[in-house]
């Protein structure tokens, strides 16, 4: 596909998923960023070599959104955090606590043609959908349409089917939902125009099952030990839920995020390596004798797009870490972030739309 180049600022930029995803269209380019975890700006700026603003009150940052042009806005919420703003969660100065503030403080300023929010689907019912409504009628008021969600009199009319999307349905074999929040200036809009759907699945499969995507020769230390296999069973024979996603029937990763690393003790598999057997590591107990261990950082970075997909050229895949980034960061900063293909089929459905709307 070829075309105009859009400009876009990208907003809790993470470690680069959305803008990634964009850029692979070669219908975007991202010309600022705001990101403000510490550890995702080291990783962003490895990766993309690009500066990464910290503060999005920055005096300077202000200054650049004053004096330049951008066509799209873009920001991730990727937990309940980043669309609450009341005062305990501002008190803990977690990053990106009060995002939905932010976000629509510059989109306000800025006034692009059009922007694109991806959320946890968690905002649908947050404060019994108040939240939802309330950014909804707001966005509506900046004269913006929004794709699958209109605006009737005070009422926020919408089904969960035209905005909510799943990363197993754009070939990645992880079970999670996002929203996408999609709105264009009305202004380029004819009146009766009615948007196509957004995209409902991606036309590559990437990683078929669970069995496609796990690593060789892990190291020892991302076994259970025996201990702790033993609590987690009785933890599943509880909640009815299955231990190991790799067996006969289960092909499908549980949603990973980053909130307390969740999603390691949910999402095990069985890969059983006999040298391993009753190894001690440090002080913990001995390792589980039936080969069952945790999906490793470079896992869940293929679960999101970045490893072997988004960083391949000629074949060699370059995503890394830079040095000094702990596993437990790993996981934290791929839980924290979007399907990298489904952003990239998301993409060039909106650069159809600003073609319609807006391109001379």
């Amino acid at each position: 596909m070829t075309g105009k180049v859009y400009k876009f600022i990208d907003l809790n930029a993470g470690i680069g998923s959305v803008k990634k995803g964009l850029e692979m269209t070669k219908r975007f380019k991202s010309v600022l960023a705001v990101e403000p975890d510490p550890y995702a700006q080291i990783v962003y700026q490895h990766l993309y070599k690009e500066k990464v603003y910290k503060d999005i009150h920055s005096n300077q940052l202000k200054k650049e959104l004053n004096t330049n042009y951008y066509d799209v806005l873009v920001s991730t919420w990727p937990s309940n955090y980043c669309f609450r703003c009341d005062s305990v969660v501002i008190k803990k100065n977690r990053p990106g606590a009060n995002s939905s503030v932010e976000c629509l403080n510059v989109l306000k300023q800025v006034k692009p043609v059009a922007f694109m929010i991806i959320s946890a689907d968690s905002i649908l019912d947050y404060d019994r959908g108040r939240v939802f409504n309330s950014l909804i009628k707001t966005l509506d008021s900046y004269s913006y349409r929004m794709v699958g969600i209109d605006v009737v009199g005070d009422k926020v009319v919408y089904s969960p089917k035209d905005i909510v999307r799943n990363f197993s349905d754009f070939g990645l074999p992880q079970d999670k939902n996002c929203v996408i929040i999609m709105g264009f200036k009305k202004r380029g809009i004819k009146k009766n125009y009615q948007f196509p759907p957004l995209p409902k699945k991606g036309s590559k499969v990437i990683y078929p099952s669970v069995h496609s995507l796990l690593d060789g020769g892990v190291e020892p230390k991302y076994y259970l030990s025996q201990t702790l296999l033993d609590t987690l069973k009785i933890k599943s024979e509880k909640s009815q839920k299955p231990l190991i996603i790799n067996g006969s029937e289960w092909q499908i990763i549980f949603s990973l995020t980053a909130i307390g690393v969740y999603g390691k003790e949910r999402n095990l598999v069985r890969q059983p390596l006999p040298s391993y057997i009753g190894m001690i590591i440090g002080n913990k107990p001995a390792i589980n004798k039936e080969g069952i261990r945790f999906l490793t950082p470079n896992e869940w970075g293929k679960l999101h797009g970045f490893v072997n997909y988004a960083f391949l050229n000629n074949g060699v895949d370059y995503f890394s870490f830079p040095s000094g980034i702990s596993d437990k960061k790993k996981y934290q900063l791929f839980g924290n972030s979007f399907s990298i293909p489904m952003i990239e089929e998301i993409g060039y459905y909106m650069a159809l739309r600003l073609d319609d709307f807006y391109l001379l």
